[in-house]
């Protein structure tokens, strides 16, 4: 008797566990939702996963207690969904969403601090890169007015030939 009520228990506990795991799950998608505003096939889709979720979670939990589909277990269960999603939910996905915010803001500033030699670097270099590129930029534009210049003059030349070979 003693072995068999000890076996229940451990039962509805891990059912209740399960309960408090899919709330879980339940909150990661929330916090996801919160962060970032999600169209509709996302939605449908992180909805689909969440259902996949708690049917491998359900099957791994009715595996796990070898005692089958059981009514308590199923209130357990839900049990365990219900009671975490009234007292901790909340918590969880206030915090979440604060260290998640928190968390790329450091990243942003870390970035930043990492990259302030490199465009500081830039800053230095800009002025003479720039001399430097105008000094080519007309020594280039010299080049193409000369080239021009040169086909113009031999176009030029060439229509003289050719006017003088129609003449004659």
């Amino acid at each position: 008797m003693e072995n068999y009520l000890s076996a229940e228990l451990r039962t509805f506990f891990l059912y209740l566990t399960g309960g408090i795991i899919s709330g879980i799950t339940y909150d990661i998608f929330k916090v996801k939702r919160k962060l970032k505003s999600c169209n509709s096939v996302t939605i449908f889709i992180q909805d689909t996963l969440f259902w996949v979720i708690n049917f491998i979670l359900a099957t791994y939990l009715i595996v796990k207690s070898e005692t089958g589909i059981r009514g308590y277990g199923v209130f357990s269960f839900l049990l365990g969904f219900v009671l975490y999603m009234l007292t901790l939910s909340r918590r969880v996905v206030f915090v979440s969403v604060a260290v998640v915010k928190f968390i790329e803001k450091l990243f942003v500033f870390v970035l930043k601090i990492l990259c302030f030699p490199l465009f500081l670097i830039m800053k230095i270099l800009n002025k003479p890169i720039l001399v430097i590129k105008l000094k080519f930029f007309k020594k280039i534009t010299k080049i193409h007015l000369t080239l021009y210049n040169f086909c113009f003059k031999i176009k030029r030349k060439m229509g003289i030939v050719i006017k003088f070979l129609k003449k004659g």
